[in-house]
């Protein structure tokens, strides 16, 4: 990945959100997971490079529409084999519980 050093990056939280948040951070970016109304907040005030919005968000438009308007370029995140890798790695670290069922069979106690 390139050299993101100075960057000012905001990933308008998602299911996958997380993996990319270190992917970037790791390449040197500021980044800033945030809600809708939290990455039009940080795009009022301070200098953003990029937004980077799930799908489902974007087609909802008004959130872009809004980014577009105060100059802050999106990159659309779909889904693909980074979510699939996440839930396999969650899978491993699942431990399986460990359940013991006895069956107990009713007593009777006579009737005095």
């Amino acid at each position: 990945m390139a050299d993101l050093s100075g960057f000012n990056i905001i990933v308008v939280d998602y299911a996958d959100a997380f993996q990319l948040r270190a992917s970037l951070m790791s390449a040197g970016a500021t980044v800033h997971v945030v809600s809708p109304r939290g990455a039009l907040v940080l795009a009022r005030h301070r200098r953003i490079d990029a937004v980077f919005v799930g799908l489902a968000m974007w087609r909802e438009r008004h959130l872009c529409e809004q980014l577009t308007a105060l100059g802050v370029g999106q990159i659309i995140v779909t889904a693909d084999e980074v979510g699939s890798e996440r839930l396999k790695v969650e899978r491993e670290m699942r431990t399986e519980p460990v359940l013991s069922v006895a069956r107990i069979a009713p007593t009777v106690f006579p009737a005095f």
